[in-house]
C-alpha cells in the first residue's frame, strides 16, 4: 500500500473558503483517507509546510495538438509523427504547471486519444485527459481544417458515433462560426438545433458529456435547446440566453485567454488581421455575457483554449487570474479551476481535498486567495497519489 501524508503550511480544500493552517492530509493508495491536525507514524511525509496546498487544477478547454503560433494555419505543416510529439510535450506542460486534469476539445488524427491512452498506461507524463477526438462541424464550418465535416442529421449522427467508436470521452461540436477560421463569423449560426440534438442524444446514450463551441446568440440557444452540457466561449448572449443557461443547468466556459493574447500581440506579431478584427468586435459582448451568467448563478468553469495564438499551454493560472479580473472573487476563480471544473467534467472524485477524493494536489508559493498569481509558482504536484514534483 502506498501511504503518503502531506504536511501543509496552509490548506485551501475547496470544501469551504476558510484558509486552514498546519493540516496533515493522509493518502492511501491514491485516495485521501483523512485530514488531521497531527502527524501519524507509518506514512512517507511530503513536506509542503512552506506552501499553500490546494486541489490539482482542472482545465476544461485545451488543444494539446496545437502550437500557440500567430497563424493557426501553420499547424497544418506538421506531419502526424511531429504533431504527436508536440501533443505529448504539451500535455506534460499542463501537468508540470499544476494541472492534473484537462478536457481536450478537438484533436488531430486521433492524436489526443493516443496521448491520453499513453498517459493512462504510464508510458509518458501528463494530466488525466478527457479527449473529444475530432470536433464535429458543418462543411466549411469553424474548425473544418482539423474537424470532421457533417451535414444533415444522418451525417451528424454518424459523426458522433464515429468519435465514440474511436474512444472519445466527450462529443464536441460547432454551433457557430469562430475567430480563428477564415471566412466565418463568430456570430453566425452553423450546425442546426436538429443536427446537434442527435449528437447530444448519441453521446448521452453512452453517458458521455457534450460541449459546443458557441459564440453567437442564435447558435448558443440552438445548442442549449439541443441539450448540450457546456457552452464554450459564449461571446454574444442576450439576457434570455443567460436565463436559458441557468434554467437548463448548462455550464459556461468563457475562455478569456485567447482574446487577451490576440489583442495583446495583434497583427504586429503576425496574427492575421481577420482574427484581430473579430476579437476586437466581440470583446465587450464577451465580458457582458460573462457578467450576465455570473449574476444568474450559471456554473462557470475555467478553460484556456490553450494552443491558440500566443496562448501557452502552461498558462492555466492566467485564465484563473482573468476570471478574477472579470468579476469573480479569488475563491470563485479557484473553484472554477477545481471543484466546478470537476463537476463540469462529471468527475466527482476530484476538485476538492476531502476524505474519499482522488489525491490530485498541488502546492504553491504564497496565498492565492490574496494574490491569485501565486498559482503560477507551483512547487509541488501530486497526481493520483503519486508525487510528480
Amino acid at each position: 500500500m502506498n501511504k503518503l501524508v502531506i504536511k501543509c503550511g496552509m490548506l485551501i480544500d475547496c470544501v469551504d473558503e476558510e484558509l486552514k493552517a498546519n493540516k496533515f492530509v493522509y493518502i492511501d493508495d491514491g485516495i485521501i483517507s483523512r485530514i488531521t491536525d497531527f502527524l501519524e507514524e507509518g506514512y512517507e511525509v511530503v513536506d509542503y509546510s512552506d506552501y499553500t496546498v490546494l486541489p490539482g487544477l482542472i482545465n476544461c478547454h485545451t488543444h494539446i495538438c496545437l502550437q500557440p503560433v500567430a497563424n493557426t494555419d501553420d499547424i497544418l505543416k506538421y506531419t502526424i509523427p511531429e504533431q504527436t510529439i508536440i501533443a505529448a510535450e504539451n500535455a506534460k506542460k499542463y501537468l508540470y504547471s499544476g494541472v492534473t486534469t484537462i478536457r481536450d476539445m478537438g484533436g488531430i488524427s486521433g492524436i489526443d486519444l493516443a496521448v491520453r491512452n499513453a498517459i493512462n498506461a504510464d508510458m509518458i507524463e501528463g494530466p488525466q485527459i478527457m479527449a473529444s477526438g475530432q470536433l464535429l462541424t458543418m462543411t466549411g464550418g469553424h474548425g473544418h481544417t482539423i474537424g470532421m465535416e457533417c451535414d444533415g442529421i444522418d451525417e451528424c449522427l454518424k459523426g458522433a458515433r464515429t468519435q465514440l467508436k474511436r474512444g472519445a470521452d466527450i462529443i464536441k461540436f460547432m454551433a457557430t462560426g469562430g475567430v480563428l477560421t477564415k471566412g466565418v463569423e463568430p456570430g453566425s449560426a452553423q450546425l442546426s438545433e436538429e443536427e446537434m440534438s442527435v449528437m447530444v442524444k448519441e453521446a448521452h446514450k453512452k453517458n458521455k458529456k457534450t460541449a459546443s463551441h458557441a459564440q453567437g446568440n442564435e447558435g448558443i440557444q440552438n445548442a442549449i435547446r439541443a441539450g448540450v452540457d457546456s457552452i464554450e466561449h459564449g461571446f454574444y448572449m442576450s439576457e434570455e440566453t443567460a436565463d436559458m443557461m441557468k434554467d437548463n443547468d448548462v455550464y459556461y466556459i468563457p475562455t478569456f485567454s485567447p482574446p487577451h493574447f490576440i489583442l495583446k500581440n495583434g497583427i504586429e506579431a503576425g496574427i492575421p488581421y481577420e482574427f484581430v478584427r473579430k476579437t476586437e468586435e466581440s470583446e465587450y459582448a464577451h465580458q457582458k455575457s460573462f457578467l450576465m451568467c455570473k449574476e444568474r448563478g450559471v456554473k462557470i468553469a475555467a478553460g484556456t483554449d490553450g494552443g491558440t495564438p500566443f496562448n501557452l499551454h502552461e498558462n492555466t493560472y492566467f485564465e484563473t487570474k482573468l476570471l478574477k479580473e472579470s468579476g469573480m472573487t479569488a475563491y470563485e476563480a479557484i473553484l472554477a479551476t477545481t471543484l466546478v471544473a470537476a463537476k463540469c467534467l462529471a468527475l466527482e472524485d476530484r476538485g476538492m481535498i476531502s476524505e474519499g477524493k482522488r489525491a490530485d494536489i498541488i502546492a504553491v508559493k504564497g496565498n492565492p486567495l490574496e494574490h491569485i498569481d501565486c498559482l503560477k509558482d507551483v512547487a509541488g504536484i501530486i497526481k493520483n497519489g503519486k508525487v510528480i514534483k
